[in-house]
């Protein structure tokens, strides 16, 4: 596993991609999911997902580095800044959700 470590990203990233441990846990965590699955004559998801995250800025300029909320959804080109995130879990009980941490 340490092997690794010394690796270029995109090395990494394929190793990753090809460990039978790390797809085995993505398969089972994929298909458990947080949300309980409605009726098959409900369900219009046309496989879609959404999802938040909390990740520092890029900012090369900041002091401190500021946390933002990233929405990641599965219909857009790529990740969507949603501004400043102090506080991540205090977002999910304000929707009345529970945070997965993974």
């Amino acid at each position: 596993m340490l092997s690794f470590v010394d690796k270029a990203p995109l090395e990494r990233a394929k190793f990753l991609e090809t460990t039978e441990i790390f797809a085995n846990i993505h398969a089972t965590l994929a298909a458990s999911g947080q949300s309980a699955v409605p009726d098959q004559d409900k369900l219009h998801t046309d496989l879609h997902f959404t999802c938040f995250v909390q990740a520092p800025s890029v900012r090369e300029d900041a002091v401190l580095p500021e946390l933002r909320l990233i929405e990641l959804d599965g219909g857009r080109a790529g990740p969507v800044d949603r501004g400043a995130s102090k506080d991540l879990l205090k977002v999910c009980s304000l929707l009345g959700q529970t945070p997965l941490f993974v």
